[in-house]
């Protein structure tokens, strides 16, 4: 497995966006690139957007974010979305209220998700007696606002695309978005069923003018990264549906797509056959 081209760096990172706003990038192992979190400091309180994988992730995240607050604790853990690289650290942010859309609560509630998510923190190295589920305990429907002193993070609901409980999140002082998974940059995309709703997020983004965008997974972009997954998503959406239209099964499909621009990209090959099933459902196939 070749290390990432662009951030082969073992560890959480920290890298200031500005003085009120700190990314935190996930770990790099091999072509992997694990989820961003970031540090988002207000007059009066403190929230950390996603929650990462591990505790051993977020506890640098926690340290910064609580020195960088003049030593209060993290007020809010604010959700993107409901997968597990993004809400297991939750442990670590002991005294914040985690904020999330409903989609989001409605998936941590699930006992089936529960128990996937119960396993895959075992496989961490968590201990299973002591497995704490991540629930939403301020759960929204279409929109949020916080308002942490001196400025405002606001939360839209776009689910299910990527996931089942996308949300974006935008603060309009900074000029900063938050794609979670809609925006995976320099990787290929973890790509289910659902294309139609993923097209609206980017939209939505877009229609911000963002000078900064903070992805799910991978580092820091302008708002260029937008139009990059999208020509991503569609090109992939234009091969498999011709080749359907033309009478391939999807086991053909999986088989004879080519996607040559993309295939390159770290991810592609552990992510393009389920990206191909995924778009072939979206499709009505």
């Amino acid at each position: 497995m070749q290390p990432h081209p662009l951030e082969a760096h073992p560890e959480v990172r920290l890298v200031e966006v500005s003085p009120r706003v700190t990314v935190a990038y996930g770990p790099v192992t091999g072509e992997r690139w694990q989820a961003n979190a970031t540090i988002v400091v207000g007059d009066r309180a403190t929230a950390v957007i996603d929650g990462m994988m591990t505790p051993a992730q977020t506890a640098p995240v926690r340290a910064e974010a609580e020195r960088l607050g003049g030593g209060r604790p993290v007020r809010w853990l604010v959700l993107t979305h409901a997968d597990p690289d993004h809400v297991l650290g939750r442990v670590t942010f002991d005294r914040a209220v985690v904020v999330g859309s409903a989609r989001s609560a409605a998936t941590l509630r699930d006992p089936a998700v529960r128990e996937a998510y119960a396993g895959i923190a075992a496989r961490l190295g968590g201990d299973p007696g002591s497995f704490v589920m991540p629930e939403v305990d301020l759960a929204f429907d279409a929109r949020a606002a916080l308002d942490l002193g001196g400025f405002a993070l606001e939360g839209v609901s776009v689910g299910p695309g990527h996931s089942d409980s996308d949300t974006l999140w935008w603060c309009p002082e900074e000029r900063i978005a938050w794609s979670g998974d809609q925006v995976f940059h320099g990787a290929f995309p973890l790509v289910r069923t659902n294309l139609e709703n993923w097209f609206v997020g980017l939209d939505r983004l877009a229609a911000w003018r963002p000078r900064v965008v903070v992805p799910g997974h991978g580092p820091l972009a302008g708002p260029e990264v937008l139009d990059a997954q999208r020509r991503l998503l569609e090109a992939l959406a234009a091969e498999v549906g011709g080749l359907l239209r033309a009478g391939a099964s999807v086991d053909e499909a999986v088989a004879r797509v080519r996607l040559a621009a993309y295939r390159d990209l770290p991810m592609a090959g552990e992510r393009l056959e389920a990206a191909v099933r995924g778009v072939a459902v979206a499709l009505g196939s």
